[in-house]
């Protein structure tokens, strides 16, 4: 895995350092030794074809056989992606490891499983490459368990700091399956830069439901003075959604898309993500399977050499129940900034329409971050059902929400009951997502 490489730029953030410096991190601090190596294999074309078009699988296998220029060509059809001779041999690695994981852990070979491997996998699409990514590593792992029958109901949790488009689009229509994304989103402008990423895109068909997303608006949040998403806000929005979800939904077998670039440092994320937030995360992970952790954790994105290693270190520390990165109790850790919190409880306010443990403990007085931007009919619609959700009053909650509306539209005259007046500077079509509550 380590032989891919981009070419045409040796430096290129995915680089093969990324792994050899997380492995020499993990025995410098004794965590390699205490684990079990498992033997990485290639991935068949059957299994790969789970999630991907036999077309897309021959296009791949055959860079191999591609001279260096050839293959740079071949990487000119998709976005954000580099290709050479050795790619093929490393992507086939990298999603046979995480297969051969998961095989090991539903055999009870191992409790769980940590698979630092290389390219990552959460953008790749069913028929092209993406992202930096070959195969959806985790999403035909997820795959080959439900095939094989070792799990019924899986979780895959993505903490990467890019939404995995690939990954939930390969399950969109499948309530087998459980996605949670938690990523930087930025109105949609922030890679991949689609709608796909925010919290209204929950599935479809039998699916719905089953795509979660907490999207973090970064560049918001700075033009306020909020620092971007961290420790807290990551915790607060596994805590407030998903963990409740998970409750009902009852997962079988946990994957982790674990990519680092939400870390303190990294060059591509902008976010601050510490190692002991890290450590927490996987710590809440690690017991939601009754009766052993059942989970497998695979390297994804994560671009700062030093953050990675020691935030996979500290994902291996909570899986074999060693105390957190110096020892800070979780319990010490900030609260959450109430712009970020916003976009935890929008989430929490659409997604219970699905899982109805979203509906307790909701503040049926709190006017709903979507009930504050939008045309004012859907804006009228989404405090509506707010309000039937929590139990809350329509009407005293209506006049909540025009008093921070005319407060956000600086002082103007505040909406008729037919809508805005012509005269008001929230009167476009669509309310600015920038305005603060």
């Amino acid at each position: 895995m380590a032989s891919h490489r981009n070419p045409e730029d040796p430096d290129h953030p995915e680089q093969p350092a990324r792994i050899t410096r997380i492995f020499e991190r993990l025995e410098q601090e004794g965590l390699a030794q205490r684990c079990v190596r498992l033997p990485c294999r290639p991935a068949t074309k059957e299994e790969l074809e789970l999630k991907h078009t036999a077309r897309y699988v021959e296009a791949t296998l055959a860079v191999k056989d591609l001279l260096e220029a050839g293959a740079i060509q071949e990487s000119r059809k998709y976005n954000s992606v580099f290709l050479s001779p050795e790619s093929t041999q490393a992507g086939f690695l990298s999603a046979g490891s995480v297969l051969e994981a998961t095989a090991q852990v539903c055999a009870g070979e191992v409790g769980s499983a940590v698979c630092v491997v290389r390219p990552p996998g959460h953008h790749a699409e069913a028929d092209c490459a993406m992202g930096f990514c070959l195969f959806g590593n985790v999403a035909l792992a997820a795959a080959e368990a439900r095939r094989q029958g070792w799990s019924q109901r899986a979780l895959i949790v993505d903490w990467d700091v890019h939404h995995g488009n690939g990954t939930q689009n390969m399950f969109e229509e499948d309530s087998t399956v459980l996605y949670f994304s938690t990523h930087r989103y930025d109105g949609g402008s922030f890679y991949p830069g689609s709608k796909l990423g925010h919290f209204s895109s929950h599935g479809q068909g039998a699916g719905a439901g089953f795509s979660v997303n907490v999207p973090w608006d970064v560049k918001g949040g700075q033009r306020r003075g909020c620092p971007a998403p961290g420790d807290a806000e990551f915790l607060e929005a596994f805590r407030r959604v998903l963990l409740p979800i998970c409750e009902e939904f009852k997962p079988d077998l946990v994957f982790v898309s674990a990519g680092f670039d939400a870390a303190e440092g990294d060059p591509l994320g902008g976010c601050s993500v510490t190692p002991a937030g890290y450590f927490e995360l996987t710590r809440l992970l690690r017991d939601l399977v009754p009766g052993g952790s059942r989970l497998v954790l695979a390297l994804e994105g994560g671009y700062n050499l030093e953050s990675i290693s020691s935030s996979m270190a500290a994902c291996m520390r909570a899986l074999l129940g060693d105390c957190g990165p110096g020892g800070v109790p979780h319990e010490s850790m900030p609260s959450p900034k109430s712009f970020h919190s916003d976009a935890v409880e929008a989430a929490r306010a659409h997604l219970a329409q699905f899982w109805p443990s979203l509906r307790k403990s909701a503040d049926p007085s709190r006017v709903p971050a979507t009930a504050l931007e939008g045309s004012w009919s859907s804006m009228q619609l989404e405090l509506r059902n707010h309000a039937e959700l929590t139990g809350g009053d329509f009407s005293e909650l209506k006049k909540r929400q025009e008093a921070l509306l005319f407060q956000a539209g600086g002082g103007a005259e505040r909406p008729s009951t037919l809508g805005w007046p012509a005269s008001c500077p929230c009167s476009a079509t669509m309310f600015p997502q920038s305005c603060c509550w």
